[in-house]
């Protein structure tokens, strides 16, 4: 446990040659050490590790990848990578790509960005003053080095993020793919993976974009320890409290435990009969009137949105099967629930504080500037501008996090649609991804979007109904604008009207996903099933997660009519039987009985092994994997097979 903990929760940046000069390593072990000695058995340590496998199960820990296409420069996938911090700093990643063409290896890895720190950017008044009057540039300068870099407008960033607009204006793509990955995610994992997507799709006439954010379990953790409270940086006060924080944790955990275990098991309960339980009749009963609206003479607005379910094909005996392993496990899932309350919600919190913060930096990053200091200042830097007007450049610079330059960029480099040559825009984002997706579209409405894929969406109902359909109704009425007033290139440029797309897993598959990998050691369920019973709290029916087949299906009900027809809601099966209406999603046929599709959270991107593995690579970014599939099963098939 103790190695586990090493390797996973201290960065390279903390490890030291003795660990025990490291105080949040003797803490770690503290914490090992204690967990160690109130157990009675090894076989209960075993589980306890097991299970830290479990929680770390979805990262992706490799930092390579093999494919065989022809490999680039590291300028050229730089072209097609951003790297975010946890700050929302924008990092450089760096790329070696390896090995012969049948089984070439992508290893990733990043340095900081220059200029990209402006914390602690201040002046010397009495020095600046008297570089003023003297008329004299001193150096150094009378100001911080965060200063100059303040000054110079993240300068490093904007002139990479504009070398990558112009290569994609160069390369003349058919389609621009903007992929943002989900949590727990290793950030060098995540590069090394968007550099062999971008040479994959690079084949393919698609420009692919990858967003890597470190989303990692133990470094969440830690920073969740030792720097971050209330939302904010406070390293001091972080680390004089991290003791009690963790007590608290592990307290809090502890006394949650009996109704978490209630929780999961009416969760697995659950699974052997769907059909029993209200919300479940409802989002069938909400899927047949939609299925059925097109065949009625009436014309109503169900008549426009695309739905589609994909059966579970599960023979009974397969049924009773897991449910018999679910069984056999129950005690070791039982004592494993402290440790995935424990390690599972400050994390969580602290990815969905990086969704925010890639696009809003920290007031720390704002340069530290009174009106006075800011004349000066202005004078010296021999600005043209107003002191009010310099003062807001400085902290336009400083609060905005490297995803907001990368939509800014986005929405004026790709905007006009004026000829045919011009690419789509697709954004795909895959469980917390859909949460960056979202907050894309709230703050850019103007951002050239064809589709939208959201893919086991971990953003809530209210952030559809709030963030996206505003989005999608904002395009309705430019285009009335545009009609209204088609002489006018104000309101006549091209409107694009976004696709939406909601990817779900089947809502067995949902619930019965074993942890870790097929062990079945920790509670079952996929992340978004943890989310609403355990992560999060929620508040009411529209905080529950958009990515799941029945929230997303008794969600439609509030969608305004005139956006209906651009929403499709797809649900993949579960050991489904290969018919020729079916598509192949893979890079080749696999089974010849059994669909290959996504059956558990993390398989909908899952693209990371080549030549090797082409019948379980999902082309995720295909349009057919998207959309909904001709002959689909009529309503009134459960979830369950009934």
């Amino acid at each position: 446990m103790y190695g586990l903990i090493w390797k996973r929760w201290l960065s390279p940046t903390q490890r030291l040659s003795d660990p025990e000069k490291h105080w949040p390593s003797r803490l770690a072990v503290g914490v090992c050490r204690w967990v160690k000695g109130g157990m009675k058995t090894r076989s209960h340590l075993a589980i306890t590790a097991l299970f830290l496998i479990s929680i770390s199960a979805s990262i992706s820990t490799g930092q390579t990848s093999t494919i065989d296409v022809p490999a680039h420069t590291t300028t050229w996938y730089q072209h097609h990578i951003l790297a975010i911090d946890e700050d929302g700093n924008a990092l450089t990643p760096n790329i070696v790509v390896s090995g012969p063409d049948k089984s070439r290896h992508y290893k990733g890895s990043f340095t900081k960005m220059e200029g990209e720190d402006t914390r602690n950017a201040r002046v010397n008044s009495l020095a600046l003053e008297r570089a003023v009057n003297t008329g004299v540039h001193t150096d150094p300068p009378p100001f911080s080095p965060s200063m100059a870099l303040a000054l110079k407008g993240r300068e490093r960033l904007s002139n990479y993020l504009t070398a990558m607009f112009r290569d994609v204006a160069q390369t003349h793509p058919d389609e621009v793919i903007v992929y943002i990955h989900g949590g727990l995610n290793n950030i060098n994992g995540a590069i090394a993976k968007a550099a062999m997507l971008s040479d994959v799709l690079a084949t393919q006439r698609k420009y692919f974009i990858g967003i890597c954010w470190n989303s990692n379990l133990m470094p969440t953790y830690d920073q969740h320890l030792f720097v971050v409270r209330e939302g904010l940086h406070q390293k001091g006060k972080a680390i004089i409290t991290s003791p009690v924080m963790l007590l608290a944790d592990v307290g809090g955990a502890a006394v949650r435990l009996p109704l978490n275990l209630v929780n999961f098991l009416y969760q697995d309960a659950y699974t052997t009969r769907p059909d029993a339980t209200t919300r479940t009749k409802l989002a069938n009963a909400r899927f047949t009137q939609i299925f059925y609206a097109p065949e009625t003479d009436t014309k109503t607005p169900l008549n426009r949105i695309k739905i589609s379910y994909g059966a579970d094909e599960r023979s009974p005996l397969e049924m009773w099967s897991e449910f018999g392993r679910w069984l056999v496990t129950t005690p070791a899932k039982a004592s494993s629930t402290v440790f995935l309350d424990t390690l599972g919600i400050q994390p969580w919190k602290n990815m969905l504080r990086r969704t925010r913060t890639m696009f809003e930096r920290e007031s720390e990053f704002i340069p530290q500037l009174y009106y006075e200091d800011a004349k000066l200042l202005a004078r010296y830097e021999r600005s043209t501008v107003s002191p009010p007007r310099f003062i807001d450049q400085l902290n336009y610079t400083g609060r905005k996090g490297a995803m907001w330059h990368f939509c800014n960029q986005l929405e004026q480099n790709l905007t006009a649609r004026n000829n045919a040559g011009e690419p789509k825009v697709t954004i795909i984002g895959h469980s917390m991804g859909a949460i960056v997706t979202c907050e894309m579209l709230q703050r850019f409405h103007r951002l050239p979007i064809d589709n939208v894929v959201l893919m086991a969406a971990a953003c809530s109902i209210n952030d559809f109904k709030n963030k996206i359909i505003p989005y999608l109704e904002e395009q309705n009425l430019r285009a009335d604008f545009a009609m209204a007033a088609p002489n006018n290139p104000k309101f006549s440029a091209p409107v694009i009207k976004t696709q939406l797309y909601n990817l779900c897993l089947n809502d067995a598959a949902e619930h019965i996903e074993p942890n870790p990998g097929q062990l079945d050691l920790s509670q079952r369920g996929s992340l978004l099933t943890w989310i609403d019973t355990l992560y999060q709290t929620p508040e009411s029916e529209n905080d529950r997660t958009f990515g799941r087949w029945v929230n997303a299906v008794l969600a439609t009900d509030d969608v305004p009519a005139d956006v209906l027809g651009r929403i499709t809601i797809k649900s993949f099966g579960l050991d489904r039987h290969r018919t020729e209406k079916i598509p192949i999603y893979t890079d080749a046929p696999g089974s010849t009985k059994l669909v290959d599709e996504p059956t558990k959270h993390g398989e909908f991107t899952r693209y990371q092994e080549g030549e090797r593995k082409r019948k379980s690579n999902f082309r995720f970014w295909d349009p057919k994997y998207r959309e909904i599939e001709e002959g689909e099963v009529k309503p009134g098939i459960s979830s369950s097979g009934r």
